[in-house]
């Protein structure tokens, strides 16, 4: 079973009222390549406890399958594809990805970038982008 979330940001300079309830409006340009650097570290299976909003004693272990990044028009489309997420994961994720595009956000490659000591869940990103898309389950029977 897995599920797949896109989340939709406006990158220009002005919103139109038919889009800003259904995207993250961010007028300054940011580096799609940066974002993409950094998202390869954000795939596999690992503990995402440092990306969620859950309780410490539950299990954060997920698997994340990919996390694409594409800009299409003024638009960029992040889809992000796991076998579970946690509270809070997506819109985190998200986040980080925007503030290391932006330089707000410093990380040190060499050493453990899933650093549990940073605060990365304040950067969160707002739930206006943000939509469940696909949803697979492996076996049927399982739902009886």
């Amino acid at each position: 079973m897995w599920r797949e979330y896109t989340y939709f940001i406006c990158n220009k300079k002005l919103v139109t009222p038919f889009e800003y309830k259904y995207c993250w409006h961010i007028p300054n340009t940011l580096n799609i390549d940066k974002m993409k650097t950094l998202s390869k570290y954000l795939i596999g299976k690992q503990d995402y406890s440092f990306l969620s909003n859950e309780q410490k004693d539950k299990n954060c272990v997920r698997r994340v399958e990919f996390l694409r990044i594409k800009r299409f028009k003024q638009f960029i489309i992040i889809n992000m594809r796991s076998n579970g997420f946690l509270r809070g994961m997506v819109r985190n994720t998200v986040g980080i990805l925007v503030a290391y595009s932006k330089n707000s956000l410093k990380i040190n490659f060499i050493d453990n970038i899933l650093s549990k000591d940073i605060k990365m869940k304040s950067l969160k990103a707002p739930s206006c982008g943000l939509f469940l898309t696909k949803v697979m389950y492996d076996d049927l029977e399982e739902l009886k």
